[in-house]
């Protein structure tokens, strides 16, 4: 499975399926032989780790659930291609929706304040104007190149992103959907921190 990962796949999502593999799919159906893999072992495998991760304390989010088995389910496809088996179990699995959703803590206007504050005048400066601006991921905001800067219009156009190889090596590679290319108006304040780099 890993060696048709590695062949069909980019860089960055070898290393990702090479990791649901190795953390998940190995350990606990590894043993056990394809054409007596079935739902219900998959099922039981994937509620109990609704209520606590093989890798910690803490229980799997079903988005997460969700891509260990949209890789284990390509996976199986495979083997169905092979001829190693005649259905894919994992198509049949019910993944149950979380049950508590997690309150998400933001920066009020006066923490803002404090932190712009407390970066002035150094490196970090530049890196939390645009973080405020655009709501970029970290990968997004090491990829920005002059290129993708407007300044007649103040804008900034994310398109790239450096991201984790199979290798563990940076990439720069294009954003992973459409929604992710986008063009955010920035302020005066970030326009005029660009202008001195």
């Amino acid at each position: 499975m890993e060696n048709h990962v590695s062949v069909h796949n980019a860089p960055a999502s070898v290393g990702d399926y090479a990791s649901v593999i190795r953390n998940y799919i190995k350990p606990f159906f590894g043993h056990i032989k394809l054409q007596e893999l079935t739902v219900p072992m998959i099922q039981k495998a994937y509620n109990q780790w609704k209520v606590k991760s093989p890798l910690s304390d803490k229980p799997l989010k079903e988005s997460t659930i969700k891509h260990i088995n949209r890789v284990f389910k390509a996976g199986l496809n495979v083997a169905i291609e092979w001829g190693y088996i005649k259905e894919n179990p994992a198509t049949k699995v019910k993944i149950s929706k979380d049950i508590n959703t997690e309150h998400i803590d933001v920066y009020t206007a006066d923490e803002i304040k404090e932190l712009r504050n407390a970066v002035k005048g150094t490196d970090m400066e530049l890196p939390v104007a645009l973080l405020f601006d655009c709501i970029m991921r970290r990968g997004e905001l090491l990829g920005l190149r002059y290129s993708d800067i407007d300044w007649e219009t103040n804008t900034v156009t994310i398109q790239k992103s450096w991201t984790e190889g199979a290798d563990k090596k940076p990439i720069l590679k294009d954003c992973k959907t459409n929604s992710s290319y986008r063009k955010i108006v920035v302020s005066d304040y970030t326009m005029k921190l660009l202008k001195k780099q």
